[in-house]
């Protein structure tokens, strides 16, 4: 799964330690086009934020019932500037409005692919 298939979950996992649910998003694209994958990212952000507030996310995983919600992004490539500047909102807003944590950044082993440029 990944963040183009905008109607799915890529990965539920439980931080036992903190007691969070955390949602995850694999997002695998180049920040070639900038503006189609913002509008992506948002589709997708806004699908794990249904998938919250309507329950869904307790028939999914039921011990998740009582936890802290969080959503994680986990990108290929580093973004650029624009997205820089638009993760920084999605972070304030989403907890400011839902109280649910976002953050985002490389796969932790791996790093950004293109961590060189």
């Amino acid at each position: 799964m990944s963040i183009e298939q905008i109607d799915q979950i890529d990965l539920i996992s439980i931080d036992q330690a903190n007691e969070t649910l955390v949602l995850t998003i694999l997002d695998t694209l180049p920040w070639d086009d900038e503006d189609v994958h913002l509008f992506a990212l948002q589709c997708k952000i806004n699908k794990y934020l249904d998938f919250i507030k309507t329950g869904e996310v307790y028939q999914a995983e039921p011990e998740a019932q009582g936890m802290r919600m969080a959503i994680e992004l986990i990108c290929k490539y580093r973004p650029h500037q624009a997205a820089t500047e638009f993760l920084a909102k999605v972070e304030t807003m989403l907890y400011d409005d839902t109280r649910v944590k976002f953050n985002y950044g490389p796969n932790l082993s791996t790093g950004y692919l293109d961590a060189d440029s």
